[in-house]
C-alpha cells in the first residue's frame, strides 16, 4: 500500500506546500418519487475534478422507493491546487440505448475546506442534484496539510533517529517521551501521531526497533497479561498502523481469492435456527456450507506463515520474548497478544468489512448473504485465535464449531501458525522484507508529528517536573525543535501572505468551469460504454500513482477507469 508523493502548492511561495486530501464516502441516492422508474434501473455515479474523470461507483437498482445504496469509499490524495470544484454527476444505466444523465452536484474546493472538514461515520448530509429530481447523501473528509521545505525539519528527523541509536534496554527517557505523548493527547490526535511516526520510521527503515521501544515500554508498565495492549494506547495505535501498512500484499495474497469466492457465491450460511425458519432454509445445509467455508479460511490462513513480511516477523518474535520474560507464568499469553494483531487487526477485521479501506478485498459492499457469512467466519476466526473454544455457557450460535475445532485440530495449528511468525527463520528465502519499497512523504510526515505536538506543548509542559532529569531533558530538547519549526513555519505563512496581497484576490486566478462548458475544455466526463471502463475488481480509481491529474485514489465500492477517447460518449 503505497502513499502518494504529493508536491502541490495552493501558494506562490517556493517554500511553502500544501498536500490536499479528499474522503468521499458515497452513500446513496434518493428519487423523487415522481421521478422513479416505472421498473428497476441500474444507476452509477461518476467523480470528476473539473473535466477529470476520477471514479465511479458500481451500477445498481433503485428499491420501489426510489433509493439506492451505493456505500462506495473513495480515497484522493495529493490533490492539485489546479483543480477548482469536485462534481459528481448521477447516471442511469439504459442498455437499449444512451446512459441517461439525471443530475448532478457540484462542490468547488475552497468550500470544502471550510464546510466539510470531517463529515466521516457521522451518516452523511442530503446535497440536491441541479436538477431537483433527487438528492445525494455524501460524507466528506477534506484537510490541507501545510508543509515546509525539508531542511526546517532536519532537527526534528534528527531528534527521532538519534532516540534509537542508543541500545534497547538504554532506552529509558525515550520512552518516558512517547509515554507523556500518549498521556497528554487525545485519542484521534493520538492515532494520527502514531501513524505518522510509523510511517515516517518506516521510510527511514527503521520501523522494527521504533516498536520494539514502544512495545517493551508498554509491556513493562502493566503487571496484568489480560489488559496488555487492550487500551487506546499509542502503542497500539502504532501497531494496528503498522499491519495495515505493511502487511497488505500479504493478506491480499492470503484471502483474496476465498473472500471473493464468498462474495461472488453468495450463498446464505445463516445457522440462527429461528432465521433459518423464517427464511425457509435447510439449517444442515447452511452448517455444512459455513464448516467448509471457515475451514478453507483457516487452511490459506495457517499456509501462509511464510508469507509473512519478515519486518513483520521480526517485530513479533520481540514481543512474544519480552512477554514470556514480564509474565513467565502465562503459557500462551505471548502467543495471544500476537494473534490480537495479526487477527484481530488484520485477517479478522479484514474479513468483517472486506470491501473498506485499507482492506479493498472486494470491490463493493456484499449482499446480506455474504455479509453474514463474513460476520460468522470473522467471529469464528478471532474465536480461535484467542485459541479458546466457543463458551457453552453462554449458548453461542456457533457453539457447534467446537466440534470442528477438534476434528481439525484447529486449535494446534492456530497455536503452531503463531508461533511461525514469531520466531526466527534463519535461511528462510521464501520470508519477505516487508518494507516492499513503499513510497513515502518523510516531510509530510514530519509536518504532522510537528503539527500534533505543538498544540499539546503547554500539557507537555505542565508535566515535564514529574519525569526524572533524562527524560525531562529529552521532552524540552523536543519543545524547542517544535518551536523552532512554528517560527520558521509562521514567517514563510507572513511572506506568502504578503505576496498574495500584492498579486490580488485568488478567486481572480482560478480556472472557472462551468456544467455546459465542460465539454468542449476535455471530452473527459463521460458515461461509460463496457470497453471504456475496466471491470477490475481493484478498487484503485483513476489517477493512482500520483504526477499530474488527481493525485491518488482508492476505496471500497468504486470502479477502476481506463479512458479511451474513442469508446466515449458525453451527455449533458
Amino acid at each position: 500500500m503505497a502513499a502518494i508523493k504529493a508536491a502541490t502548492t495552493w501558494t506562490d511561495s517556493p517554500k511553502l506546500r500544501h498536500v490536499c486530501r479528499l474522503q468521499l464516502n458515497l452513500n446513496s441516492l434518493n428519487l423523487e418519487k415522481k421521478e422513479v422508474p416505472g421498473s428497476k434501473k441500474k444507476f452509477y455515479c461518476l467523480i470528476s475534478f473539473d473535466h477529470e474523470l476520477q471514479g465511479r461507483t458500481f451500477s445498481k437498482q433503485n428499491d420501489s422507493d426510489g433509493s439506492i445504496d451505493w456505500m462506495a469509499h473513495f480515497h484522493f490524495d495529493g490533490i492539485p491546487d489546479t483543480h477548482y470544484k469536485m462534481t459528481i454527476a448521477v447516471y442511469k444505466h439504459d442498455s437499449g440505448s444512451k446512459d441517461v444523465l439525471v443530475g448532478h452536484v457540484d462542490m468547488p474546493f475552497h468550500d470544502l475546506a471550510s464546510t466539510h472538514k470531517d463529515e466521516l461515520g457521522k451518516g452523511g448530509k442530503w446535497h440536491a442534484l441541479n436538477t431537483g429530481v433527487g438528492r445525494l447523501r455524501l460524507e466528506i473528509k477534506y484537510t490541507v496539510e501545510r508543509i515546509c521545505p525539508h531542511e526546517v525539519y532536519g532537527e526534528l528527523e534528527g531528534y527521532f533517529l538519534q532516540s534509537l541509536a542508543r541500545p534497547l534496554e538504554d532506552m529509558g527517557a525515550v520512552a518516558a517521551v512517547y509515554r507523556l505523548i500518549d498521556q497528554v493527547t487525545s485519542a484521534i490526535m493520538k492515532g494520527r501521531c502514531a501513524t505518522s511516526l510509523v510511517r515516517f520510521y518506516i521510510g527511514q527503515g527503521r520501523i522494527v526497533p521504533f516498536l520494539k521501544v514502544l512495545n517493551r515500554s508498554h509491556i513493562l508498565s502493566t503487571d496484568n497479561p489480560a489488559v496488555v495492549f487492550r487500551g487506546n494506547t499509542m502503542t497500539s495505535k502504532a501497531m494496528d498502523a503498522y499491519m495495515k501498512i505493511l502487511c497488505q500484499e500479504y493478506l491480499h495474497k492470503t484471502l483474496e481469492d476465498e473472500v471473493m469466492a464468498i462474495f461472488m457465491t453468495n450463498k446464505s450460511c445463516e445457522v440462527d435456527p429461528s432465521v433459518c425458519k423464517e427464511k425457509g432454509e435447510d439449517l444442515q445445509e447452511n452448517w455444512a456450507r459455513l464448516r467448509e467455508v471457515f475451514v478453507r479460511v483457516c487452511n490459506r490462513i495457517f499456509e501462509s506463515a511464510l508469507l509473512c513480511p519478515r519486518e513483520v516477523i521480526d517485530v513479533f518474535k520481540d514481543l512474544r520474548h519480552h512477554m514470556e520474560v514480564q509474565f513467565p507464568t502465562g503459557e500462551t499469553d505471548g502467543l495471544t497478544v500476537i494473534s490480537g494483531f495479526i487477527f484481530l487487526r488484520l485477517f479478522s477485521a479484514a474479513l468483517q468489512g472486506p470491501h473498506l479501506d485499507p482492506f479493498n478485498l472486494v470491490p463493493d459492499l456484499p449482499d446480506e448473504n455474504a455479509r453474514r457469512t463474513f460476520t460468522l467466519v470473522s467471529k469464528a476466526l478471532q474465536t480461535l485465535a484467542n485459541l479458546k473454544e466457543f463458551d457453552t455457557a453462554k449458548r453461542d450460535v456457533l457453539m457447534p464449531l467446537n466440534e470442528t475445532f477438534r476434528e481439525k485440530f484447529l486449535l494446534d495449528r492456530m497455536k503452531a501458525f503463531l508461533q511461525k511468525v514469531s520466531a526466527d527463520r534463519e535461511g528462510d528465502q521464501s520470508a519477505r522484507a516487508g518494507s516492499q519499497m513503499i513510497d513515502l512523504d518523510t516531510d509530510r510526515e514530519l509536518a504532522s508529528i510537528h503539527h500534533i505536538l505543538i498544540r499539546y506543548k503547554p500539557d507537555f509542559l505542565a508535566q515535564a517536573d514529574k519525569l526524572d532529569e533524562a527524560s525531562k531533558g529529552a521532552l524540552l530538547h523536543l519543545i524547542g525543535i517544535l518551536d523552532r519549526i512554528q517560527a520558521a513555519e509562521n514567517e514563510m505563512v507572513d511572506e506568502s501572505r504578503a505576496k498574495a496581497e500584492l498579486s490580488g484576490p485568488l478567486d481572480n486566478k482560478v480556472r472557472k468551469f462551468t456544467w455546459e462548458g465542460m465539454n468542449k475544455v476535455n471530452r473527459r466526463l463521460i458515461a461509460p460504454r463496457s470497453r471504456g471502463i475496466s471491470s477490475s475488481a481493484s478498487t484503485d480509481t483513476l489517477g493512482s500513482g500520483g504526477g499530474g491529474g488527481g493525485g491518488g485514489g482508492s476505496g471500497g465500492g468504486g470502479l477502476p477507469l481506463k479512458v479511451e477517447d474513442e469508446d466515449m460518449e458525453v451527455f449533458e
